[in-house]
């Protein structure tokens, strides 16, 4: 078995004292090695954020990877997960008529810093196909009124079921 090369941990829970190196000790007792690791604290909600990219020692596959996380999620309350760090999510932009995020997400995904698989982007007007299609994506125009807005969701709906679309960015859709 290849197993996986890296993987992703993100987290937040309650802050406690220790939580970094719980984390730390766990992957480190069983050679993984930390490639970047970042975190903070929203003190008003004394909440607790962690993004950690692991290199896993030969062998490792996600289901074992997680199984091993599991117990330090669990004493922790944390919500978590672990996932391959080369895959990349199904990701639909939905855009009314203001570019300035949609040409933000488009180019830091064509130059390889946004590590997701654009599937297509919808928008309930037309002034951001050309952009779209300087790009090479798919542009779904689905106009909407008060009267047809259930029809149109549905048409979302049904995009994001066909192309099994794990994530729809909201970029300025103004719906």
């Amino acid at each position: 078995m290849a197993g996986v090369r890296e993987v992703v941990l993100t987290f937040s829970c309650q802050d406690a004292q220790g939580l970094v190196a719980a984390v730390a000790s766990l992957f480190a007792q069983r050679g993984f090695n930390i490639r970047e690791s970042s975190q903070f604290e929203d003190v008003t909600q004394r909440r607790f954020f962690m993004r950690t990219v692991f290199e896993c020692p030969q062998g490792y596959e996600l289901p074992a990877i997680r199984e091993l996380f599991r117990p330090v999620g669990e004493k922790y309350g944390m919500d978590w997960a672990i996932y391959d760090v080369d895959c990349k999510p199904k990701v639909l932009i939905a855009v009314s008529q203001w570019g300035h995020c949609l040409n933000s997400l488009l180019n830091n995904w064509k130059n390889g810093s946004l590590p997701i698989d654009i599937v297509g982007v919808v928008s309930n007007h037309e002034v951001m196909r050309d952009l779209t299609e300087w790009y090479e994506l798919p542009f779904h125009y689905l106009p909407v009124t008060p009267d047809t807005k259930a029809e149109q969701e549905a048409q979302i709906w049904s995009l994001i079921e066909a192309h099994e679309v794990e994530c729809l960015v909201l970029a300025r859709y103004m719906q």
